[in-house]
Parts: structure tokens; C-alpha cells; sequence
């Protein structure tokens, strides 16, 4: 009992931290190996428990306008076809050379948000055709790469969706809900099979980051935009060098 409480106020904390950002998981998957999970049931668990952040983040940026769903559709479709084809991938895959790939991109776009004006913090009108082409392709291939290798392909989807959408930060954050959640079903349905899921514990995770992202998203409103771009890169940061 003193686990499952342990990973409910993690994952609670965890979540609504990092509802704007993204993350999570670099909290609650060592957070359940440090509990004594094996890393496979841990990665497992945590993604289960993401049905539960995601869903409850959606709702509540819907509520509240912040999400176009047309355009989260089209986000989450062109993505979800990147991981399905990675997992097919994932056998003939260089994880090495990709994450080598990752991490420069994740730095490198950590280095345009942090000196690019307000990249991420207003919204760009007027994007053309070819800069949105480009950005579905980004989106496919950050897809590609959670499926085919795993963790910073939402990151990889933001900084998309950011640089050649022109949406803030937080937009991104709310139509990126839809993604994870198609995600996490995938996840769980590849991870049950193999019997990898602790649905003891991840119940518990599952609840917490429900939660978490409940009352995060009214909290990650009231954020400037200044502080939401300085978290999202500590985290792009941390899971830059986890990638090492």
C-alpha cells in the first residue's frame, strides 16, 4: 500500500508540473524502478498511466477552447502512421545513430526557443503551404521515432508543430493531448499482450496523473508564456542528455 501511494502522489505531482511541457515520464518510469519494477514494466506502467493524463487533459483544454479538433485529428493521424511504421522498424533500426539524431534536434530546437524572439510564446498567422508540408513530415518522423526507438517524440512533435505551424507552446501542448492518448492505447495494447503492464500500481498511476493534468490545466493557463518556454527547456534538456 505504501507503493501505490508513493506512485499516486508522483504521478499527481509529475503530471501537473508537466502538463504544459511534457515529461512526465522522466519522473514516473524511474520513480517505479526505484519501487522495484524491472525497466520494461516500468516504461509499460507509466504508459498505461498516461491513458489516464491524457484523457483528462484533452477534456479539460477543450473546455476551455484551446484545441481546434480537426487539426489535433490530422496531428494525431499523420504521427500515430510514423509509430506504427517504427514498430515495424524496430528490428532493423540503429538506435545509436538515431539517438545521436534526436539529441542534436532536441538541442537545436531548445537553442531556437530560447533565442528565436517569441517563438512558442504568440501565434504565427499566415504559415505557408510548403512550412506546413514540412512540419507534417517532422510529425511523421517524430512519430517514426517513438515507435521505432521510444521516449522525446512528443518533444520532437512540438517543436513541429512550433516552428512550422507557428503555434504557442501551450496550443501545442493541448492538441498534442489527442497524440498521446491514440499513443498510450496503442502502448497498452502491445504491452498487456506481452504481459509487461503492473496494473496494481498502475491504477494508481493512471489515477494520479488524472488528476494532475485536472488541475494542471487551469494552472498551466495562468503561466506566462515566458516561464511555460524556460520548463519546456530544462525539460527538452534533461531529455536530451538522457538520450546519452
Amino acid at each position: 500500500m505504501f507503493d501505490s501511494v508513493c506512485i499516486f502522489l508522483i504521478s499527481f505531482a509529475a503530471s501537473f508540473l508537466c502538463v504544459a511541457t511534457g515529461g512526465a515520464g522522466l519522473i514516473v518510469t524511474p520513480s517505479l524502478i526505484l519501487l522495484g519494477q524491472v525497466p520494461q514494466v516500468a516504461v509499460a506502467t507509466d504508459m498505461f498511466g498516461m491513458l489516464g493524463s491524457s484523457s483528462a487533459a484533452f477534456r479539460k483544454f477543450r473546455a476551455l477552447g484551446m484545441i481546434r479538433i480537426g487539426f489535433a485529428i490530422r496531428v494525431a493521424v499523420v504521427a500515430m502512421s510514423g509509430v506504427l511504421l517504427g514498430v515495424h522498424l524496430m528490428s532493423v533500426a540503429k538506435p545509436d545513430v538515431l539517438r545521436l539524431c534526436v539529441m542534436i534536434a532536441m538541442l537545436l530546437g531548445t537553442f531556437l526557443l530560447l533565442f528565436k524572439g517569441n517563438l512558442g510564446g504568440s501565434e504565427v498567422s499566415g504559415v505557408s503551404l510548403p512550412r506546413r508540408i514540412f512540419g507534417y513530415l517532422l510529425l511523421f518522423v517524430s512519430g517514426l521515432w517513438g515507435g521505432s526507438v521510444g521516449g522525446g517524440f512528443l518533444i520532437l512533435a512540438t517543436f513541429a508543430l512550433l516552428l512550422c505551424f507557428g503555434r504557442t507552446l501551450l496550443y501545442s501542448a493541448a492538441v498534442l493531448t489527442l497524440l498521446s492518448f491514440t499513443v498510450g492505447v496503442v502502448a497498452t495494447v502491445s504491452f498487456t499482450s506481452r504481459g509487461l503492464i503492473d496494473y496494481e500500481l498502475g491504477v494508481f498511476v493512471m489515477l494520479g496523473k488524472s488528476l494532475g493534468a485536472h488541475f494542471g490545466v487551469p494552472f498551466a493557463t495562468m503561466l506566462d508564456s515566458r516561464i511555460i518556454k524556460w520548463l519546456f527547456s530544462i525539460v527538452t534538456l534533461v531529455a536530451a542528455l538522457k538520450l546519452l
